[in-house]
């Protein structure tokens, strides 16, 4: 579980990093970036607890250039499009989406901010057509061990 939290904080990063300015134009003071997250687990979660400490890990601190933007649906993924809606229109670099209702959402939100997902299976539940060639602005983690939910 820590192995996968630290290569999806890597991955935010990453897709952080590389959405900035090009380098040599301008140094920019003090960049914030901002994360936006969908899932069904609240923010007090042990997975999004250790995301955020990974992210601190590597340097970014919430409140200190980072803002993370975190939105839970709970048990009601029907809220999921309509929170999925209201990151797309905020100022999110990126927004790591957990599980399929919260990807399927927020790829109908949004055509242009990247999105960093996490599935049990995103080619058998048809979010990508590929894992090599995910496609449109989706990337992540497909776990593919179903058999370990329960």
């Amino acid at each position: 579980m820590r192995r996968r939290i630290s290569i999806l904080a890597a991955i935010a990063l990453g897709t952080l990093v590389t959405s900035g300015p090009l380098p040599g134009v301008a140094q920019e003071a003090a960049r914030t970036y901002r994360v936006g997250i969908l899932s069904g687990l609240t923010r007090e979660a042990p997975v999004w607890v250790a995301f955020r400490d990974e992210l601190s890990r590597l340097g970014f601190v919430e409140g200190k250039g980072l803002i993370v933007d975190q939105r839970a649906y709970g048990d009601k993924p029907e809220q999921a499009t309509a929170l999925a809606s209201a990151l797309a229109q905020s100022e999110d670099e990126v927004i790591v989406a957990s599980g399929g209702p919260a990807i399927v959402a927020v790829q109908a939100a949004t055509r242009t901010i990247p999105i960093l997902g996490t599935s049990d299976d995103m080619v058998a539940s048809g979010l990508v057509p590929s894992l090599a060639h995910p496609g449109a602005n989706l990337t992540g983690i497909s776990i593919l061990a179903t058999e370990l939910d329960g």
